[in-house]
């Protein structure tokens, strides 16, 4: 699911690759409230463990597959998380805060049409006054729209091409919803029922994008 030859107007003579998940319309993606709820779906469930955007692509050796496993699970948090609080979610059994800090901190020298990866994507509160933090207190935030019903539209991953959910994510969070309406699972299962329903149509909307390839 890569496009590759990408071009653009000012730069004809170089090409890119694109991530090529079909486009998403706002009206599927999730609320603050939605993100939230599956947020604390994922908390009661007790497992860290979640799809990589990159999907196939990705491997954890990957310096870019981590940055944008950082930057998802970060969306999910919907507010200011620390680097020390993301690399334990990521990695429990051997988390390295200064590791994922330099990584996080590294992307910022690439760019795209001119802009660095990070400018208007993520925030970064590194000190308290004069005073530099160590990196698990170094405190990261996604920047969201202000419409409450579809943050992230156009913010965070979908500044670099990848926002949508791939097929694996979507199962993923299906399974979590499915668990809090069965019961199995403490959460609010009237705000993940209208998750669900715009899962599931983007779920289909992938299905026939695959199909049609």
């Amino acid at each position: 699911m890569i496009k590759t030859g990408i071009t653009r107007p000012h730069t004809p003579r170089r090409t890119g690759v694109q991530y090529a998940l079909p486009s998403k319309p706002r009206n599927l993606h999730l609320s603050a409230l939605e993100h939230a709820a599956l947020a604390e779906a994922r908390k009661a469930r007790g497992t860290t463990e979640m799809p990589n955007p990159l999907g196939q692509y990705s491997s954890r050796a990957n310096a870019m597959s981590t940055i944008a496993d950082a930057l998802r699970r970060v969306e999910g948090h919907g507010d200011w998380t620390t680097i020390g609080e993301l690399a334990r979610e990521m990695n429990p059994g051997d988390p390295r805060p200064s590791r994922l800090l330099d990584l996080l901190r590294s992307a910022w020298c690439l760019e795209i049409d001119g802009y660095s990866v990070f400018d208007r994507v993520l925030e970064i509160e590194d000190s308290e006054g004069d005073v530099e933090l160590p990196p698990s207190r170094v405190r990261i935030w996604i920047v969201r729209g202000s419409d409450h019903q579809a943050p992230l539209y156009g913010k965070g991953l979908a500044q670099l091409g990848i926002g949508a959910y791939t097929l694996e994510e979507v199962t993923d969070r299906l399974s979590l919803i499915e668990d809090v309406l069965a019961g199995t699972l403490p959460g609010d299962a009237a705000v993940l029922a209208t998750a669900k329903s715009k899962l599931l149509q983007w779920q289909e909307k992938l299905h026939a994008h695959i199909g049609s390839d």
